[in-house]
């Protein structure tokens, strides 16, 4: 009874689709009948249209129709052109008839005739009975916007019309009329419309309605009794299908017993996940009995970060899509998650919902973790390159075709893909220089050439030009023949911007740091030349027959000439340390020479203040070490100096022992300089070796100086490789520690202590050419030499000493280097190199100068002259100087 009443549903049910598609049939007939009226008015529209178009083409390429004047040809007052009226010599008189009034005169005629309403307008008309009705004004402008055309039904005096209208283009021809109205070629000088009366078309539609009326109903009729028909033949097949249930039963149960013994996970649940059968292999999976199994709900064994996406899944089967695959992960009895992948087909009943779902699953563990594996690698891949600004590219031979990785292609400013291949033609459009970059890569294909470039490129979305590095290398297949080019591009655009700024700061440091060398070098030399002749006039007052107060004074000056020039050098020597050219002169030299310079120089201060000076020296040091003796002393001497002028009582102690050291590493020697003086607070202590930075900052100073020499000190010992300390309490002295490293010469090892011999100052008297343009400097040089047993004769500049040399010999010259006519570095040169001064050409040369710049005394050296002394001259140094080059062998330029 349940499965008749089914199939009387059934059948009404057809019989409402039935009925709605032979209705839905006969509107959607009507539809097109009346779409296909619709268009066969438009083109008679267009018809009338292209005639009025071929008319006036015609007309305006005679150039217009000469006409008999009548009523109904009339003078067009708004055609403003020569010769448009005419009289004829046997008496007619003609008028042109223009285009524009031919199609005026040719829609009056179709008016009457088809009852088609034809009408020439535009925006501007120049008659005024031209203008454009309202439907027409907007379809001139939107003519303007780009359409082609405008039609659409509309209600005229009661009945439905046709509008239709299409623009005018300026033609050649045209120009004759249009021209003085600002026409060019191609312009749109306006339009014509057609209006076209549908009530034929309306005739016709009601005639076509009535007969597709009648036919839909027979139609209808013959479907009705062919669903009887059929739904007793659905019956009929009703009662055989029951009799091969049994024949389904037993097909079921030989398929059972084939996949009861399969590996695969087979199963067959409810819609709402219930099991309903389980293979073995399910069973042995999970390590459980089928019976525990039937009537459980697969969702007990699904990871729970999946459930929620496998019920859409299976949710959405139908009888269209009845198989979905999908890949999850489950949990075993163990524990443990797996992935399986596991294949679903549903089974619907006659209203289409689902039946059961059979499903076969295959545990793809290991190839799940070999994906994941694979796509972190790729995830890590990708975000190195972004980092890098990098991206890889491959080039396959056979195919002749470029893939590029994401990154690549942004750097190139493309669109992104999803194949990932670039046209060549694209690649090459990016790159100025693309024939090189294609003769690396086919070098690199044909003889294995490294390919490594680096080139600009142009991006394709005309973003600002790159800098890109591209490296490659060949792939071959196993019998050696190419296969493919991998390799990478790297963005270096903003490397190479970063060293072009770079470079450009250097430049201009370098060009700052020479103008800083160059103005104190001309400093120095103006500072020193006029200090010189102080100091010397200084010196010789000092020598002459004084009176105690007198010398008091001349040594008073003397003392602060000096001081000056102290400054000076710091100056100078702070100058070349921060501009990065002070070097070091290595050579061997003997600390007990260093202990006598100290004592000779602060011992007289000392006693002076009533200070106790000692000088200790550690036993175990080597009697000779190398290493830059002038820097040392310079630092000590800053130590020491500074001691002895805030010690007001008590001592100063200076005390040097080496420190321990292994024998491949280079001695390192104890400087420890002690004093009772004022001391140095913590807050001084802190910035005591900044420049210009002074122990005390009253306005009423106790101590002069301008608190450079422990700034000073502090560089030296940096450039020196050592180590600088300070320990101090205020009102009880301070302690200065100075570690540096020094080398020991091959045959020295610690612990000798012979004690080199001091120097030989050869004394004697020598004939003296001093070469000096400044007078003043000259007068002194010469009148102390003059005092201390020698012969001096002067010179203004490097011409007139070489004058003085062809005239007499003399035994040493004492030349400036700054000086008018020729330098002295020329006059040095001539000596060294011409014929004329061969005989002479060893005499010794001392540069007296007032240049005292990082590189001055290598200059000075490499020109021929054998020592330097700097400007203003202290007489005992000069001595020195001159007894050592007396000693040296002959200089040679």
């Amino acid at each position: 009874m349940n499965r008749s009443c089914k199939f009387l549903s059934a059948g009404i049910a057809a019989l409402s689709i039935w009925s709605y598609v032979i209705y839905f049939s006969y509107g959607h007939t009507l539809e097109i009948q009346t779409e296909s009226l619709y268009l066969q008015s438009v083109t008679e529209a267009r018809i009338a249209f292209e005639k009025d178009l071929a008319y006036r083409l015609w007309n305006a390429r005679l150039g217009g129709v000469y006409a008999e004047e009548s009523d109904q040809v009339r003078p067009n007052p708004y055609l403003d052109i020569p010769n448009r009226d005419l009289a004829m010599p046997s008496g007619p008189k003609l008028t042109m008839v223009n285009p524009a009034y031919m199609t005026r005169m040719v829609h009056e005629l179709m008016a009457e005739g088809t009852g088609l309403k034809g009408h020439i307008t535009s925006l501007n008309p120049i008659r005024p009975q031209n203008a454009p009705a309202e439907w027409e004004a907007e379809a001139l402008r939107s003519f303007g916007d780009g359409v082609k055309e405008v039609h659409f039904l509309d209600s005229e005096k009661g009945g439905s019309v046709l509008r239709f209208m299409r623009p005018m283009l300026v033609e050649q021809p045209c120009l004759k009329c249009h021209a003085k109205q600002g026409y060019r070629l191609g312009d749109i000088r306006g339009g014509i419309s057609v209006t076209v009366p549908m009530e034929p078309f309306d005739r016709t539609l009601a005639i076509f309605t009535s007969h597709e009326r009648n036919l839909h109903i027979l139609i209808w009729a013959l479907g009705v009794g062919f669903l009887v028909l059929v739904l007793a033949a659905v019956c009929y097949l009703d009662r055989r299908r029951r009799s091969s249930e049994d024949a389904v039963r037993r097909s079921e149960e030989r398929y059972r017993s084939i996949v009861e013994e399969q590996v695969d996970l087979v199963s067959r649940f409810a819609p709402d996940g219930t099991f309903l059968y389980v293979n073995q292999g399910y069973c042995h999976f999970f390590e459980k009995c089928r019976e525990a199994m039937v009537g459980a709900k697969w969702h007990t064994i699904v990871d729970e970060n999946d459930l929620s996406w496998i019920q859409e899944k299976l949710a959405g089967l139908n009888p269209q899509s009845p198989i979905v695959t999908i890949e999850n992960r489950i949990v075993n009895s163990k524990g443990d998650t797996r992935w399986v992948q596991f294949s679903n087909r549903a089974f619907f009943d006659e209203a289409g919902t689902i039946v059961e779902i059979q499903s076969v699953g295959r545990d793809i563990t290991e190839r799940k973790l070999s994906e994941e594996a694979l796509q972190k690698s790729e995830a890590r891949l990708h975000k190195a390159q972004q980092i890098s600004n990098a991206g890889s590219w491959e080039y396959d031979i056979r195919l002749n075709k470029i893939w590029g990785s994401e990154e690549a292609i942004t750097i190139y400013g493309m669109a992104p893909r999803s194949s990932h291949f670039i046209p060549i033609e694209e690649i090459e459009a990016c790159i100025p220089e693309h024939k090189r970059v294609h003769r690396a890569l086919v070098d690199l294909i044909d003889s294995g050439k490294p390919y490594d470039l680096e080139f600009e490129i142009r991006p394709a979305d005309n973003s600002p030009p790159k800098v890109i590095i591209s490296k490659a290398e060949l792939e071959k297949d196993p019998s050696g023949k190419p296969l493919r080019v991998c390799g990478v591009i790297q963005d270096v655009t903003n490397r190479k911007r970063a060293e072009q700024a770079l470079q450009e700061a250097m430049l201009q440091a370098e060009a700052a740091s020479r103008a800083k060398s160059e103005f104190l070098a001309n400093m120095s030399h103006e500072i020193r030349t006029p200090l010189n002749g102080v100091m010397g006039m200084l010196q010789l007052i000092e020598e002459s027959q004084l009176d105690d107060e007198q010398r008091e004074y001349a040594k008073n000056a003397l003392t602060a000439a000096k001081r000056l020039t102290r400054l000076l050098s710091d100056i100078l020597d702070l100058s070349k340390i921060e501009a990065g050219r002070l070097s070091l002169c290595v050579s061997q030299f003997d600390l007990r020479t260093v202990e006598q310079s100290i004592m000779d120089l602060f011992a007289v201060a000392a006693r002076e203040k009533g200070l106790e000076l000692s000088f200790a020296i550690d036993a175990k040091l080597p009697a000779a070490l190398i290493g830059d003796e002038a820097r040392l002393l310079q630092i000590l001497f800053n130590l020491i100096g500074n001691s002895i002028k805030f010690t007001d009582h008590g001592k100063i102690a200076v005390g040097i022992s080496p420190l321990p050291f292994t024998e491949n590493a280079p001695c390192r020697i104890l400087f420890t300089i002690s004093d009772t003086g004022i001391g140095i607070s913590d807050e001084h202590a802190k910035a005591i070796f900044e420049p210009f930075v002074q122990g005390e900052n009253a306005y009423v100073r106790s101590y002069q100086g301008a608190g450079l020499g422990l700034s000073i000190v502090r560089r030296l010992v940096a450039l020196m490789g050592g180590e600088l300390a300070l320990e101090s309490t205020p009102g009880h002295g301070a302690t200065f520690y100075l570690s540096l490293p020094f080398s020991l010469p091959a045959e020295m090892t610690p612990g000798q202590t012979e004690i080199a011999g001091g120097r030989d100052p050869a004394p004697g008297s020598f004939r003296i050419l001093v070469v000096e343009d400044d007078a003043l400097s000259k007068l002194a040089i010469v009148r102390l030499l003059e005092r201390h047993g020698h012969a001096a004769l002067a010179a203004n500049d490097g011409q007139e000493a070489l004058q003085r040399l062809r005239e007499q010999d003399f035994d040493i010259i004492l030349m400036d280097v700054q000086m008018p006519v020729m330098d002295g570095l020329k006059a040095t040169m001539a000596i060294r190199t011409l014929p004329e001064f061969k005989e002479k050409s060893t005499i010794p040369i001392i540069a007296m100068t007032a240049y005292a710049m990082a590189g001055d005394r290598e200059k000075l050296l490499a020109a021929g002259m054998d020592s330097y002394i700097s400007k203003p001259v202290d007489m005992e140094i000069l001595k020195e100087v001159m007894a050592m080059v007396m000693k040296k062998p002959p200089t040679l330029a």
